[in-house]
C-alpha cells in the first residue's frame, strides 16, 4: 500500500509538469518521451530506496538509559481492515478493466475478420469508420474514394510511429491505476499528441484536410486502444494545423519540472543515517580512571546523568500495555519469516514531548517501520530533571518480535510386527 501511494502521488507530479509546463506548446517530440518515460519512472522510482547507511558512532553506555524489551508476537488471524478491502476493491476493478480490455481486443478481431483486405488496408463494408491499431489501417466502405487517400495517409503515420504501442502501455497502467485520473489525462493528451504529428506529416492541402475534419459523419468504434481519425481533438488539431507551431520548451518550463522531480525524488529517497551502537555496562569500567580514558578516547556520552529518569504516565506497566496494543507484527515481515529485535530510540524533551525518532539497530524495513510508527502515538511523558529542572533524556526501547514456533513434524509411529 505505501508503494502504491507513492505511485500515484509520481503520476499527479508528472500530469501537473506537463499540464503547466508544456501542455500549451503542443510539441509531440517532447511530450510523447516525457508523458510515456515519466508514467514508467512512477513505477520505478518507488522501487529504487537508497540503502540506509550504517556508521560507526560514540559509545553510549547504554544501561544507564536502556528500557526494557518490548515483545511482539505475530498472531495467525486474518483482519478485514480499511487496507484488505480497499486492496480487494482495487484489485476485483483491475480484474473488470483487463476483462474488459480483452472483449474490445476479441470485437476488433471480429471486425477484421468480416473486412476486405485491399492492398494497404482493411475495407470495412456498410461503415463509415476509420482507424488503425498496430499495422492494421481500417477505412469504411461508405467513406467517398477520394478522401481514403488522406485518411489512409494519416493512419499510416500511426502505424509506422508505433503510437499503438504507446497507447497499450497506457492501457496497462489505467488496469492497475484505474481509480487515479492523472492516468485518463495523460492518455488523453498522448493521443492528442499522436494525432498532432500524424497530421503534420501527412497533411499536403490545408484546406481539404481541414474539410475532412470537419466533417462529423464518421462513426466511431468504440474501443479505448484505437487511433480514430474522427477523435476527440478536432478542435485543438485544427488550430494547430493552422497555426503552423512546434514550439520548444521554455527555460522556466523545463527548469521548473526538473526542479520539482528531483524534489519528489529527494523527499522519497532520503538515507537514514542508522548508527549501530556498541552496548557498554558500567560494570565492565573497573575505575573512574579507566572510565576517564574511555571517555577521551571514544568520546562518551553520559545520557544518563540526570536525577531524575524520564518516565511513561503511569510507569513501566502502562507503557507496556500501551505498546503491546499499538505494536503489530506486519504481514510483509511474517510471509518473509522476519524477526528480531529493533533498538528504536528517541528523545523525551523538557517538555515531555517525545521526539528524534531513529532506528539505533534494525531488522528489516517492516519491523523497523513497525516499531517506530508505533512509538510515535506515544503520549507525553514525565521529563527528566537534572538539579531541580526538566531536561531532555534520549531514551531507548528494544522491540523483540518473535515468529511462532514451526509446527512439529509429525511423529510415523513404527509398524507393528506380526508374531509367529
Amino acid at each position: 500500500m505505501p508503494y502504491f501511494i507513492e505511485l500515484n502521488l509520481y503520476l499527479l507530479i508528472i500530469g501537473l509538469c506537463y499540464q503547466f509546463g508544456f501542455k500549451k506548446l503542443q510539441n509531440f517530440k517532447f511530450g510523447r518521451p516525457f508523458l510515456l518515460l515519466g508514467t514508467t519512472a512512477s513505477f520505478l522510482l518507488p522501487l529504487l530506496k537508497t540503502e540506509k547507511l550504517a556508521a560507526a558512532s560514540e559509545y553510549i553506555l547504554q544501561d544507564s538509559y536502556i528500557m526494557e524489551v518490548v515483545t511482539v508476537h505475530a498472531v495467525q488471524e486474518v483482519s478485514f481492515g480499511f487496507q484488505l478491502i480497499a486492496t480487494a476493491i482495487l484489485i476485483l476493478v483491475a480484474a473488470i478493466c483487463l476483462t474488459k480490455t480483452f472483449i474490445g481486443f476479441i470485437k476488433l478481431l471480429k471486425l477484421k475478420s468480416k473486412s476486405i483486405k485491399e492492398k494497404d488496408f482493411y475495407l470495412i463494408p456498410d461503415s463509415k469508420r476509420a482507424f488503425s491499431f498496430l499495422n492494421n489501417i481500417f477505412i469504411g466502405e461508405q467513406i467517398p474514394e477520394q478522401k481514403r487517400n488522406l485518411i489512409y495517409a494519416h493512419e499510416l503515420v500511426h502505424s509506422k510511429k508505433a503510437h499503438s504501442l504507446d497507447i497499450l502501455f497506457i492501457q496497462l497502467v489505467k488496469i492497475v491505476v484505474w481509480h487515479n485520473p492523472v492516468i485518463y489525462f495523460i492518455e488523453s493528451n498522448l493521443k492528442e499528441l499522436h494525432e498532432f504529428e500524424a497530421d503534420q506529416i501527412s497533411i499536403k492541402e490545408e484546406t481539404t484536410y481541414i474539410d475532412l475534419l470537419l466533417q462529423q459523419n464518421f462513426e466511431n468504434f468504440n474501443l479505448s486502444f484505437i487511433h480514430q481519425f474522427n477523435s476527440n481533438h478536432i478542435k485543438n488539431r485544427i488550430m494547430r494545423i493552422q497555426m503552423k507551431n512546434n514550439r520548444k520548451p521554455s527555460k522556466p518550463a523545463v527548469l521548473f519540472t526538473i526542479g520539482l522531480l528531483i524534489g519528489s525524488i529527494a523527499i522519497s529517497q532520503s538515507a537514514e543515517l542508522i548508527k549501530q551502537e556498541p552496548i557498554i555496562n558500567l560494570s565492565e569500567l573497573s575505575n573512574i580512571t579507566e572510565l576517564g580514558k574511555l571517555s577521551e578516547l571514544s568520546k562518551i556520552n553520559l545520557k544518563g546523568e540526570v536525577d531524575k529518569k524520564a518516565e511513561y504516565p503511569g510507569g513501566q506497566a502502562a507503557m507496556m500495555k500501551f505498546l503491546g496494543k499499538e505494536i503489530v507484527y506486519p504481514k510483509v515481515a511474517k510471509n518473509e519469516k522476519s524477526e528480531g529485535t529493533v533498538y528504536t530510540s528517541f528523545v523525551v524533551g523538557a517538555d515531555g514531548v517525545c521526539k528524534d525518532f531513529k532506528i539505533k539497530k534494525g531488522v528489516s524495513e517492516a519491523l523497523d517501520q513497525a516499531a517506530i510508527h508505533a512509538l510515535k502515538k506515544m503520549p507525553k511523558w514525565i521529563p527528566a530533571v537534572k538539579d531541580g529542572k526538566n531536561v531532555a533524556m534520549e531514551l531507548t526501547i528494544p522491540v523483540k518480535f518473535v515468529l511462532p514456533p514451526p509446527p512439529p513434524a509429525p511423529s510415523i509411529a513404527p509398524k507393528p510386527t506380526k508374531e509367529n
